[in-house]
């Protein structure tokens, strides 16, 4: 234990030396470090600190490829510990006032997104991820909308989450699309509101949002036969009023609410119209 004590006591007094001597040296790595996580990007870090002995910073952090990609950080913090070197575990990293940039209306968003690539050598393991204020900007042919995004991550064992996100002009259409419910439903317009979530690894164990309808409301078709019967069940009304309502019906107000009931999660749809107000929920499974 004191050898290791010793070894991680050198440790610092290099990254002071490098420190008091000139950032350079730091910069350069984290730069060549972030250009192999990124090939073909253009990287940039702005400075590096050494704000105490446990705890790394460095600012302005520019990753862009072109127009299309462009990922901002301005602060990145990484604590460590006195094990952290040797069972290459980081306690806590934290980003804050980052931003996501990615346009291309002819691309879907998986073409364009580019994940670090891990590359040869030992890697670190993050226990905590706090990300601060993150603003997501993101234009392509199945993704349109722009997001603030606060979150904490554990990940140790299992990966475990909350994340809160205020969301602005969600294309409803799109959103249809990317729950594979686009043969169910037509349904233009857009939302804004707040989500809240929290879980573990894939699974989403709480779920809560708000949204409300633009100024210009939208339009609805309901195309599967299964859910106007249930909606005429739900409503205690016949089929063939269900079925007349939802050819095509213009709403000038919506509200949508999001929420958990056991491995479902619930979409209440309350939209109001010339031809009237319609009240329904839309049932998620596989959660």
């Amino acid at each position: 234990m004191k050898k290791e004590y010793i070894i991680f006591a050198c440790i610092l007094a290099v990254l002071l030396i490098l420190g008091i001597a000139g950032k350079s040296i730091i910069l350069g790595a984290a730069l060549d470090r972030l250009k192999g996580f990124f090939p073909g990007y253009e990287v940039k870090v702005g400075n590096a600190e050494i704000k105490s002995v446990d705890l790394v910073s460095f600012g302005n952090i520019s990753i862009a490829k072109g127009d299309t990609n462009i990922y901002r950080v301005k602060e990145l913090d990484i604590r460590f510990t006195p094990f952290t070197f040797f069972n290459r575990t980081i306690p806590k990293v934290s980003m804050d006032s980052c931003s996501i940039y990615i346009k291309s209306p002819k691309s879907k968003l998986k073409e364009l997104v580019r994940f670090p690539e891990a590359k040869a050598g030992a890697l670190f393991i993050v226990d905590s991820l706090e990300i601060n204020d993150l603003v997501l900007d993101i234009r392509t042919a199945d993704v349109d909308f722009d997001a603030i995004i606060r979150a904490d991550a554990s990940i140790k064992k299992d990966i475990s989450y909350s994340a809160v996100m205020k969301l602005n002009s969600v294309n409803l259409g799109l959103l249809a699309k990317s729950l594979g419910a686009s043969e169910k439903v037509d349904i233009s317009g857009s939302m804004s509101g707040e989500i809240s979530m929290s879980g573990k690894d894939m699974r989403i164990d709480a779920i809560k949002g708000e949204f409300a309808s633009g100024e210009l409301g939208g339009t609805i078709i309901i195309k599967d036969e299964e859910f106007i019967n249930t909606l005429a069940k739900q409503s205690n009304q016949p089929v063939e009023m269900i079925r007349d309502s939802f050819k095509l019906y213009k709403y000038t107000k919506g509200t949508l609410s999001v929420s958990k009931e056991k491995d479902a999660i619930l979409l209440h749809l309350m939209l109001d119209g010339p031809k009237g107000k319609r009240d329904m929920t839309i049932a998620l499974h596989g959660s």
